[in-house]
């Protein structure tokens, strides 16, 4: 465990800093001001943790990843590597709140996956999973999983597209019986996508 006001090998976590009991915190990451992390939690290497962030305790989250200026990760969640978390977004943990209870979570965990991103002031309710490459919009209020590489935005969150590795999004080429051949308008990679996730999309 890495006390608040430690340097660590190319990386600090600020004095200000609350770190719980037996969280694990990687080489190089980077902690700011006034951010909060649970008890247990593992943050991995390289990571960014923004001002006033919060990290709920038992949270794992992988290397290479940026959570922003007030961003609230709750217990239930785990991240994956080189997420990015936008300021002030909520990964939510209990669909029927009440100040009385406590949700027993009982093993229950999502995800969000490798190289997602979350825009700045997202929602995402519990017990949904982000899949890898996928990009929330700003703003959006996520009530369910969302497929790889997917792009969503709105609330309720809606299929929008899809989007490249560099997240930008990619346009359809060719459609076939069973997938369809998509390319990024940025850098000209192209993307396979099933024909039946196609079709979800909502513009």
């Amino acid at each position: 465990m890495e006390m608040a006001g430690e340097t660590k090998e190319s990386g600090k976590i600020h004095p200000s800093a609350v770190i719980g009991k037996n969280a694990s915190i990687g080489k190089g990451t980077v902690i700011w001001a006034f951010v909060q992390i649970g008890e247990n939690a593992v943050i991995g290497e390289n990571c960014v943790l923004g001002n006033g962030c919060y990290i709920d305790r038992t949270v794992q989250i992988g290397n290479n990843a940026k959570v922003m200026n007030k961003a609230l990760v709750y217990r239930g969640c785990s991240i994956g590597n080189d997420v990015f978390i936008g300021p002030g977004a909520v990964i939510a943990n209990d669909k029927a709140p009440r100040a009385e209870k406590t949700r027993e979570f009982n093993g229950a965990e999502w995800r969000i996956e490798d190289h997602a991103s979350i825009g700045a002031n997202a929602t995402i309710l519990p017990d949904v999973n982000i899949g890898k490459h996928a990009v929330v919009g700003a703003g959006a209020v996520v009530t369910k999983d969302v497929i790889e590489h997917g792009l969503v935005y709105g609330n309720p969150a809606k299929l929008r597209g899809f989007v490249c590795e560099c997240g930008e999004k990619a346009l359809l080429e060719k459609e076939e019986r069973e997938t369809c051949l998509l390319k990024c308008r940025k850098c000209g990679k192209q993307l396979s996508v099933k024909s039946a996730d196609y079709k979800k999309i909502e513009e």
